[in-house]
């Protein structure tokens, strides 16, 4: 079975290492048998999850938990969790796909080429649409939770939303930036007032969060 983006090939062997890492939970009940279906889900949202990461420099697995509680808190249901549309119709939007573009990968699980966007233009632009609508549902509602927005505005376009999240201090390199100050901290090389001082001029958004790892 071949299962492969245009352009793009899944890596199998990567994919599988991430997988064994993966506990039985995220695809099965306890007592229930492997389901190979749900298996192959969480492989394609590894991927996708993989692509937007490296496109928008956001930590995609934070954000994902920090939606997942949002989502628990508006839906008052402490055991629901993110859908697989939920997680790739963000993945696919923070990648940057044109919205034709994420309606032929969500259904067809693999890039477009140009004709086949100009083929398909009208049934796209209504599939698009349908999708647009089911990420208001719920998954535009939590990231305007997340980010302080009122329901009632528009999401930002991706590339705001992805600036307003790093902004929050979802971007990969605010973890990395943490992780030093922390080191530097825990080795004597900087003090924590000197710590304040620094993420109050550069990143004040990061300032309780590293107060808290200390």
């Amino acid at each position: 079975m071949k299962h492969c983006y245009s352009y793009q090939g899944l890596d199998i062997n990567c994919l599988l290492d991430e997988l064994t890492n993966l506990e039985p939970v995220d695809f099965a009940d306890e007592n229930s048998e492997l389901d190979v279906k749900c298996l192959l889900n969480e492989l394609i949202n590894l991927h996708l999850i993989n692509l937007a990461e490296k496109k928008s420099g956001l930590d995609i697995n934070r954000l994902l938990h920090a939606l997942k509680e949002i989502k628990r808190e508006c839906e008052l249901k402490p055991d629901c969790r993110l859908t697989n549309f939920e997680k790739r119709y963000l993945c696919l939007s923070l990648r940057g796909y044109s919205g034709r573009e994420l309606a032929f990968i969500y259904d067809e699980n693999r890039v477009p080429r140009k004709e086949e966007l100009l083929q398909h233009k009208e049934k796209l632009d209504a599939r698009i649409r349908n999708l647009q609508k089911e990420a208001a549902k719920g998954l535009n509602k939590y990231l305007k939770f997340l980010l302080g927005l009122d329901e009632n505005v528009n999401k930002p376009r991706t590339s705001e939303l992805i600036k307003f999240l790093k902004e929050k201090g979802y971007g990969i390199k605010d973890d990395i930036e943490k992780e030093t100050i922390s080191t530097l901290f825990i080795k004597g090389e900087i003090t924590a007032e000197e710590i304040t001082d620094i993420l109050k001029k550069s990143k004040p958004h990061l300032v309780l969060e590293v107060k808290e790892s200390l």
